[in-house]
């Protein structure tokens, strides 16, 4: 008789756990939001959507993998990290530039198509918003290369990335966002 009720206080803890990583982040500035969803009918990886804060609107759909996304504002609200964890080995930084618009347009996204990490937007213009990928860390989906922002230089559009490797020393890097040399 105790086994069922143990069984049903582990699934629902399972449940608890696997919903927690989901949720809802706030610009700095309250403007935009990001949130995510499971990707995979069994609950697994994530999907990653902006809108508008405080819209019932689906938003575009950024990014989406078998594992999870993680995401780091800008503290001036205008760039967005997306920390892309598709595989156990490896992570990838890419972010986006996002503006405010007065614009209603229906949504609008363009996909890019990357052999090694999959599909991912590279521009969207939705209500309220623009969006464009602008930078992403280079060589991506390479094994044993995990890539993470340490902070942000907003008075000078700076993003401050850490690189860590099993083979190498850790590595931290600034790009200037704003460089006409910036890569994409």
């Amino acid at each position: 008789m105790k086994t069922p009720i143990l069984l049903t206080v582990l699934v629902g803890l399972l449940l608890v756990v696997s919903a927690s990583g989901y949720g809802h982040l706030l610009s700095p500035d309250g403007r935009f939001e990001t949130y995510t969803t499971s990707c995979n009918p069994d609950n697994t990886g994530m999907q990653l959507f902006l809108r508008m804060a405080g819209s019932k609107a689906t938003g575009v759909l950024l990014r989406a993998n078998d594992r999870w996304i993680r995401v780091n504002w800008s503290p001036d609200s205008r760039f967005l990290a997306v920390i892309d964890g598709s595989d156990g080995h490896v992570t990838d930084v890419f972010i986006y530039r996002v503006l405010q618009h007065s614009g209603t347009a229906k949504m609008k996204a363009h996909y890019l198509t990357f052999r090694s990490v999959g599909v991912i937007a590279d521009s969207a213009r939705l209500p309220g918003i623009l969006v464009k990928l602008w930078y992403h860390t280079p060589d991506l989906f390479t094994y044993d290369v995990q890539w993470d922002v340490s902070g942000w230089d907003v008075s000078r559009s700076i993003v401050l990335l850490i690189k860590r490797s099993r083979t190498s020393k850790s590595v931290r890097i600034k790009v200037e966002l704003n460089s006409p040399q910036t890569p994409k």
